[in-house]
């Protein structure tokens, strides 16, 4: 899975724009168009057997970060938190029920957590 992430993020056609800058090892993982990359992978993994639908898989995949690698969305709950104007510190069983919550209500769903 890596190595095709890797092939295709040297592809200028999974950027927004033309900018080499983009595809810098800084800056790739912020301006890649994920989505067109997910939808390329899901295809080509699957044998086009299983599409990428962005509103249900995003929801998956936000689930496997909190579970796996939380420390990935701490930008995106970083600023949504500030968006949000949380001014007191809370505690950090508080602070993942805010980022779980925010993350849900970024995509749109009620809860983030598995039937």
């Amino acid at each position: 899975m890596k190595a095709a992430i890797e092939v295709k993020r040297k592809d200028r056609n999974y950027y927004c724009s033309a900018d080499p800058s983009e595809m810098s090892d800084e800056q790739w993982i912020k301006r890649i168009n994920a989505a067109k990359l997910l939808s390329d992978l899901f295809g080509e993994l699957s044998t086009n057997r299983v599409p990428y639908k962005k509103v249900i898989h995003s929801v998956d995949l936000t689930r496997w970060l909190l579970e796996h690698s939380p420390q990935d969305l701490r930008e995106v709950a970083d600023l949504l938190a500030n968006a949000l104007c949380l001014t007191a510190a809370p505690s950090e069983a508080e602070t993942r029920r805010i980022r779980t919550s925010t993350v849900a209500a970024a995509l749109g769903v009620t809860s983030l957590q598995q039937n």
